[in-house]
């Protein structure tokens, strides 16, 4: 047993090392991620606004609302009982005018993507890879620390695993309350279509944690289930905003 342990433990040591020298390997002398090419060039702040804000506006204009279209009248013909629901809730929005409660939270979700394009558009140039999220320094005016590398997040070893976990629930942070109070004024009037997106949600999000922790390069396959839920979420609110403003039969 002890010298299993022993072996398992030098094994784990090796990989740490090795994780460690490439994660070195790919930066400079002040901690910061290697240029993208060999003409040591990155993508200028904004270029990178510019490539977020075309992705965020196709998804956010045409392709969420789309699609939330398409499935707002899958629920609505394809579940027994659920066209009466819908109708009679979206009645009672426009009746009382609460189509301007539902705009309102669309307002502040564009805002808030905005504020995210804002600090990806940064992140670029200033060569910060994730999982860190800030570059601090040693604030010395003079002496050997006043070309100290940048202090950055550990990415290695056990401690990269923790930051990587603590990383994977702080972006589920962000963004929880948005969505929570989203699922809120969706499940009011439709039901079924908040708790479908709450489970696509919970699984993107279990799945981003756990393979983020392990590596961040995986992340992927739960982020982006994460995101088609947030994003189909402001799709349908969306459509509750222009049905309850504009009449529940506008389309």
């Amino acid at each position: 047993f002890v010298s299993c342990c022993s072996c398992s433990c030098s094994n784990f040591t090796m990989s740490a090392a090795i994780e460690r020298e490439n994660d070195m390997n790919s930066r400079d002398d002040k901690g910061l991620r290697l240029y993208d090419d060999k003409d040591k060039k990155c993508n200028t702040e904004a270029q990178e606004r510019a490539k977020y804000f075309q992705l965020l506006s196709k998804v956010k204009a045409i392709i969420a609302p789309g699609l939330a279209t398409v499935a707002y009248y899958a629920f609505r013909y394809l579940i027994p009982g659920q066209a009466e629901a819908f109708d009679s809730k979206l009645e009672i929005i426009q009746n009382y005018n609460l189509g301007w409660i539902f705009a309102s939270w669309y307002v502040v979700f564009v805002v808030r993507g905005y504020v995210g394009l804002n600090a990806n558009g940064a992140r670029a140039p200033a060569r910060v890879d994730r999982p860190d999220q800030h570059v601090y320094k040693i604030m010395a005016k003079t002496g050997d620390l006043a070309d100290a590398p940048y202090v950055m997040m550990d990415n290695c070893g056990e401690a990269g695993r923790f930051n990587r976990a603590q990383r994977a629930a702080s972006n589920m942070d962000e963004s929880i309350a948005l969505f929570v109070s989203g699922l809120i004024l969706v499940g009011a009037v439709l039901g079924p279509v908040a708790f479908a997106l709450a489970v696509l949600n919970g699984y993107g999000r279990v799945t981003f944690a756990h393979l983020y922790k392990e590596d961040k390069s995986k992340r992927g396959a739960g982020f982006y289930p994460s995101v088609v839920s947030e994003q189909l979420l402001g799709g349908f609110i969306l459509l509750l905003a222009i049905k309850g403003i504009f009449g529940f039969s506008t389309f």
